[in-house]
């Protein structure tokens, strides 16, 4: 409810008041405010659609706003901090193993979970370069797949 009710930095509105188009009552409010929750204004139907398909629309327009100017201040704070490294053929690259070898491939480390066991293998040679981010590399000893050291 707290995460629901908050209003949210990179875009300034609650997620609560993104949906319904109104504040959350909490029962703080009730507690300190109760002559303002006794009065309601008489509205039609028809009325507080329109009313409430304005406020929405308005929000969004916002809220798209806000977002884009979130995202491009998180885009060049990434930035700064980026490097892009070209390699070349025949440089010596470490290969990441996206999944932890089982059965006889798995390396025997005592008490160790095997989560916390390093998921690089290598260096491998590059031998041939398909684009700017993609590289083929030759496996040594003979290995179908690269096995953890």
């Amino acid at each position: 409810m707290a995460i629901r009710a908050t209003s949210h930095k990179s875009t300034g509105f609650s997620p609560f008041e993104l949906m319904t188009g109104r504040q959350m009552t909490l029962p703080l409010h009730l507690l300190y405010q109760p002559g303002e929750a006794s009065i309601a204004t008489a509205y039609t139907t028809h009325q507080y659609m329109t009313d409430l398909h304005q406020h929405l629309k308005a929000t969004f327009a916002f809220t798209q706003e806000h977002l884009s100017k979130s995202a491009e201040g998180r885009k060049s704070y990434y930035d700064q901090k980026a490097s892009q490294q070209e390699l070349q053929v025949g440089d010596k690259v470490w290969y990441y193993l996206f999944t932890q070898p089982t059965g006889d491939k798995a390396p025997k480390s005592g008490r160790l979970a095997r989560k916390f066991l390093p998921c690089w293998a290598g260096p491998y040679l590059i031998t041939e370069k398909l684009s700017s981010v993609v590289y083929q590399i030759k496996i040594s000893k003979g290995n179908k797949e690269p096995t953890l050291k």
